[in-house]
């Protein structure tokens, strides 16, 4: 769904994966914060992208780059400046 641009079909099929599965793969809840940016959840995406940093241990630049967008959709430049 996520390569068909369906996201509103992808949000719903991630969650339960990630709920099923009690996944620890932060490539997956990348993906979900992937999907949920393309379909306009942008605090939602930035809680999978949080998620992510911490399995991961670390942050990726691309996760950065979405989550400050994200924060820029919402109106929290705060918040992306922290980021830096």
């Amino acid at each position: 769904y996520i390569n068909a641009e369906q996201y509103d079909k992808a949000d719903p099929l991630l969650a339960r994966l990630i709920s099923e599965t009690s996944t620890k793969n932060p490539d997956v809840y990348a993906m979900q914060a992937s999907s949920f940016y393309n379909n306009d959840k942008f605090a939602e995406a930035i809680e999978s992208l949080k998620k992510a940093s911490e399995l991961k241990g670390e942050s990726q630049p691309q996760w950065n780059q979405m989550m400050l967008a994200a924060y820029a959709e919402l109106g929290q430049d705060d918040q992306a400046i922290a980021l830096g």
